[in-house]
């Protein structure tokens, strides 16, 4: 009974995922789909933009701290050799 039970459950899953996948497939086609997926392309390629010109100041900051950090501790060394 319970094989039987399982049978007809994963049955009605298999049916279920099927519709949802024919649903998919047919809102992907559909003028509103296209038109949606035309704007989520160009949100991605915004956001790929943004996000290297963000990564390149970030760069430009870390390489600038960095340099400091290093004259710093130039300057402390200098100070420990010395003593």
């Amino acid at each position: 009974e319970t094989r039987g039970i399982f049978s007809e459950v994963s049955a009605s899953l298999q049916r279920v995922g099927g519709k949802v996948n024919d649903a998919f497939a047919a809102a992907k086609e559909s003028p509103e789909g296209q038109k949606i997926g035309k704007q989520l392309k160009k949100v991605v390629e915004v956001g790929k933009k943004s996000g290297m010109e963000t990564g390149e100041k970030m760069r430009v900051n870390l390489a600038t701290g960095l340099r400091e950090i290093g004259s710093e501790l130039a300057k402390l060394a200098e100070k420990l050799k010395n003593r």
